[in-house]
């Protein structure tokens, strides 16, 4: 897109000999006539509207006014209908617009409401025309998603009207207090502002018959603005990379990984698919969309799940103790920085939101950009390298942030517990699960008596004294976990003498590891996959 915008400033001399073109080929009754493009709606065009057309430089204010007075019936607009419509036909094009499109701009000026707010079209993700993806990903679903998100969910139908909507929150400056505030948010989206093309936008407008005119001359006149802004920007990117050659790899680090993204999980075109239907349903809260999804959710995040060797789960499991971190937590980690993991995570997350392992997958998924789509991916590479700049107040980088996801989680902290399967017992809407016995020992004071010395006086006024141990001895302690109640789904799972990991939600709990006896190093099956 060219960045000088050619203002329409005609010489006297060429005015005269483009306007002495135009009525020799135009027939004088047509110039005479309003424009069918006008429409049945009644205009009224007036002096100010032809000062306008004579005084001014900014397309805003003339195409508004040439488009009022051509449409405009009045003896007084007539002898000037042929001077009008030569700047319209030098306009027109600097705007994408054929004598067809100038009805939008007759819609234009019948309205104050001069913005795009229709609703979308459709729930089809994948059927979005290019202004309700504009729309989808400017303003997001139903409050449902960041643009950052949305870009990703339909990069696989984006659409250039979309990109622009991507861009504009691009190159919006949300950092006034450091020059170099916006540079990650630059690097992730900056292939997307390289590809950015007018005349693609320009024809999807055109084509897009889900929208009126209004929404079409708002995004034209949004494309023309854009050059100057992407200037900016690029100015402002090229001072910080001349300044210091690091914030040039920032941008690389981002490329690479968008690129990684395309040749890994972006070549896996059934489970972006699944992912997009899901995205779908938790958007427009569709039924329709989720119906059937439970099992091919659970197959493909099991499928993604066993290419993670077992050796890498080596040292997880459950703290009976709980002092250091519980199978869930460790693993957690792991399995959301695995692309394929994370996608199918979110597609199982949104297709059964209500279940163990959907919290325990999107309490930590909510942690990090993911690998929804290229550029979320982008910036979690950005934001896992280390940058050192050369100005040493520079500080820690600054990122853009995340949010609106529609697999956002709250409550608690996750914690796992499991043990060596003693019993499984059907109830009628769970497994009763009973545990071995476990003991510990530890020295306990096993004869005391109460000082003379205050301790503390309670709430209650009751005074209770300090309490002095006489004799300790080694204890052994039951520390077995009273009965777990597991998903009656899972009961192919758990049998005597296995060892497994559950998560509560609620009253039921879900199996998220199994080993296979309590020798066992690395668990056999981890959320529903095998793993060797």
């Amino acid at each position: 897109m060219d960045s000088k915008k050619k203002l329409p400033v005609v010489a006297a001399a060429v005015f005269a000999l483009l306007l002495a073109v135009l009525v020799s080929l135009t027939p004088r009754a047509a110039l005479a006539g309003t424009p069918s493009w006008c429409g049945s709606a009644s205009y009224d065009a007036n002096s100010e509207d032809l000062r306008t057309i004579r005084m001014s430089k900014d397309i805003h204010e003339l195409v508004p006014a040439i488009a009022n007075a051509l449409c405009t019936p009045s003896a007084d607009i007539d002898p000037h209908r042929a001077e009008i419509d030569a700047l319209r036909l030098q306009l027109g094009p600097q705007l994408g617009m054929g004598d067809a499109d100038w009805a939008d701009a007759a819609a234009w000026i019948k309205t104050n409401d001069r913005s795009i707010k229709a609703a979308l079209s459709t729930k089809d993700l994948a059927q979005l025309t290019p202004l309700d993806q504009y729309q989808a990903i400017s303003r997001g679903f139903d409050d449902a998603a960041d643009p950052l998100y949305a870009t990703d969910v339909l990069d696989q139908h984006l659409t250039e009207t979309g990109r622009l909507a991507f861009i504009d929150w691009c190159l919006k400056n949300d950092s006034v207090a450091r020059a170099d505030g916006d540079v990650s948010k630059w690097a992730v989206c900056w292939p997307d502002v390289e590809k950015l093309n007018a005349a693609k936008i320009f024809a999807e407008v055109r084509g897009d018959g889900a929208h009126d005119g209004v929404a079409k001359m708002w995004l034209r006149f949004h494309v023309y603005d854009l050059p100057a802004v992407m200037k900016t920007v690029a100015d402002r990117k090229a001072a910080l990379i001349k300044k210091d050659d690091v914030y040039g790899k920032v941008f690389d680090v981002a490329a690479k990984a968008r690129a990684e993204w395309a040749k890994g999980v972006g070549a896996n075109a059934k489970l972006l698919a699944l992912a997009l239907t899901m995205d779908g349903g938790a958007f427009f809260h569709s039924r329709k969309l989720l119906d059937g999804c439970q099992a091919k959710t659970a197959d493909a995040l099991a499928t993604a799940i066993s290419t993670i060797p077992a050796k890498a789960f080596i040292g997880m499991h459950d703290d009976r103790e709980m002092s250091k971190k519980g199978f869930a937590e460790s693993a957690a980690p792991l399995l959301i920085n695995v692309p394929a993991v994370n996608v199918a995570g979110i597609a199982y997350a949104e297709c059964q939101p209500t279940t163990a392992t959907s919290d325990y997958l999107k309490a930590f998924l909510q942690n990090v950009p993911g690998a929804r789509g290229p550029r979320n991916f982008a910036l979690g590479a950005v934001m896992g390298e280390t940058f050192t700049f050369d100005d040493m107040n520079a500080g820690k980088m600054e990122f853009p942030r995340f949010g609106g996801r529609p697999y956002a989680r709250s409550g608690g902290t996750i914690m796992s517990s499991g043990g060596v399967v003693k019993s499984v017992k059907p109830e009628k809407d769970a497994l009763t699960v009973a545990l071995e016995k476990t003991t510990v020992k530890q020295e306990d004071c096993v004869k005391e008596h109460h000082s003379n010395h205050l301790s503390r006086i309670r709430s209650d006024g009751v005074i209770e004294y300090e309490m002095i141990c006489d004799k300790t001895a080694i204890v052994t302690h039951d520390t077995t976990w009273t009965d777990f109640h597991i998903n009656p789904a899972q009961a192919k799972l758990l049998k005597p003498g296995v060892v497994f990991s559950a998560l509560y939600h609620g009253t039921l709990a879900d199996v998220i590891a199994i080993w296979p006896n309590k020798a066992a190093k690395t668990p056999s099956i981890v959320l529903g996959a095998a793993i060797k």
